[in-house]
């Protein structure tokens, strides 16, 4: 196997266990219902991983952090920037993550630097990893933030 396609199971594996981290944390509940409840909006679609910061900025693509457990209409209302559904994903980050880890994304976010781990085997392994042990930890109810 070549190191490109080492490298992409990698960061498919990194985004899936990421994901599921997110699910397991979150409840595998649409967490813009469950802090916005009054939001008029309705819980309706799959649930999945919405990114907080874009999913363009690979240093925090696969970041659970970066991740919030949300319904299909939370997703595209954040996407087209309805009722306010980016600022209450951007709420419950910052609850749930602290505004020094926001405003970090955001200024990685906003520089021109390209995150070259994204693409090292070696990070990418370590990421991996690490978030192979929490999610094992996340299962048996310890939440290690």
């Amino acid at each position: 196997m070549n190191k490109q396609t080492i490298r992409k199971r990698l960061q498919n594996k990194c985004l899936s266990l990421a994901k599921e981290i997110c699910k397991v944390r979150d409840g595998n509940q649409c967490q813009l219902h469950k802090w916005f409840p009054y939001i008029h909006l309705q819980c309706a679609g799959y649930l999945q991983a919405d990114h907080g910061i874009t999913r363009a900025c690979k240093k925090y693509f696969h970041d659970p952090r970066n991740l919030t457990w949300v319904c299909g209409s939370s997703n595209r209302a954040k996407h087209y920037k309805l009722k306010s559904a980016d600022e209450c994903i951007r709420r419950i980050i910052i609850e749930r993550e602290g505004q020094e880890f926001w405003d970090e994304m955001v200024a990685w976010n906003m520089s021109k630097a390209a995150f070259k781990d994204y693409s090292n085997v070696v990070w990418l392994e370590e990421q991996r990893q690490a978030m192979e042990e929490e999610l094992a930890d996340l299962k048996v109810g310890k939440d290690m933030r």
